[in-house]
């Protein structure tokens, strides 16, 4: 439980910014944790149960958090446990091309993790590669950039950053369009609940 806490810690200053590069090596090390490489990206993946309330207990996400686990690859991938059943995976590599396979990969187990589980629902978001541990903030952004759309778009997918930077999800999306009288009331009290 502590290794966790310290975990979680560790991913705060990455993502934060708050620590020197030496100093985040520092703390990895002493978690066993090699940050090592010459690129980085961050995918973020939340996952919730159909039948069940947010702070409720399912099975079916144990299962999934479990088969999740099982193919984030120490050597490439670098898994945090989130808030609010969440996942959140650093992805590094020598190459933006070796980023870009492994999280390619990495959401197709994903999507069939998902697919054995009728009653789960999933959102994730990529960031974008950088080629600076220190720039790891920038890219966990993006994500979250990405990830802030997940109640305005179909669910069960990861987006990429880079769709909304070439607007493709504009292109969905069109605020305007909404009729009050057509929300899904379910969606707009979860939005108002978790943010």
């Amino acid at each position: 439980e502590s290794i966790e806490r310290e975990k979680k810690k560790l991913f705060q200053y990455l993502v934060s910014g708050q620590k020197t590069a030496a100093e985040l090596f520092e703390i990895a090390e002493k978690l066993d944790i090699n940050l090592s490489a010459i690129w980085y990206n961050i995918v973020l993946v939340k996952a919730r149960s159909l039948k069940h309330e947010q702070e409720e207990y399912s099975q079916s996400l144990v299962l999934i958090d479990r088969e999740m686990k099982s193919y984030v690859n120490s050597e490439n991938m670098i898994g945090f446990e989130g808030n609010f059943e969440g996942k959140y995976i650093i992805f590094k590599a020598d190459s933006q091309e070796e980023i870009e396979e492994l999280q390619n990969r990495f959401i197709e187990q994903v999507e069939n993790t998902f697919k054995k589980y009728e009653n789960a629902f999933y959102f994730g978001a990529v960031g974008i590669p950088v080629n600076r541990l220190s720039d790891l903030p920038m890219s966990y952004d993006k994500a979250n950039q990405a990830l802030a759309h997940q109640y305005l778009v179909k669910g069960n997918q990861i987006l990429k950053s880079s769709d909304l930077r070439s607007g493709v999800l504009e292109q969905e999306f069109d605020i305007k369009q909404i009729e009050p009288k057509q929300l899904d009331s379910s969606k707009v009290r979860e939005f108002l609940k978790l943010g």
